[in-house]
């Protein structure tokens, strides 16, 4: 199963301020975004995932995929 994440970092300080989800979909993860900060992005495909700032934030998109546990 895949969950998306999105992490937001102040620009200034490089300090971690937000971390957003587990979404289903990378666009899901941007429109949680657009709707915290009021206003939509253009974001920029990374080799990770997507990108986007604000004034005074980072935002980045990342995909985690997780494996089922073998039961036996």
């Amino acid at each position: 199963m895949v969950k998306v994440y999105v992490y937001g970092t102040h620009i200034p300080s490089d300090i971690p301020t937000h971390e957003l989800g587990p979404f289903l979909t990378e666009q899901e993860a941007r429109d949680a975004v657009a709707q915290l900060e009021g206003k939509p992005f253009a974001w920029e495909r990374t080799k990770w995932g997507f990108m986007t700032s604000s004034r005074t934030t980072r935002w980045v998109t990342e995909v985690r995929a997780h494996l089922p546990m073998d039961k036996r």
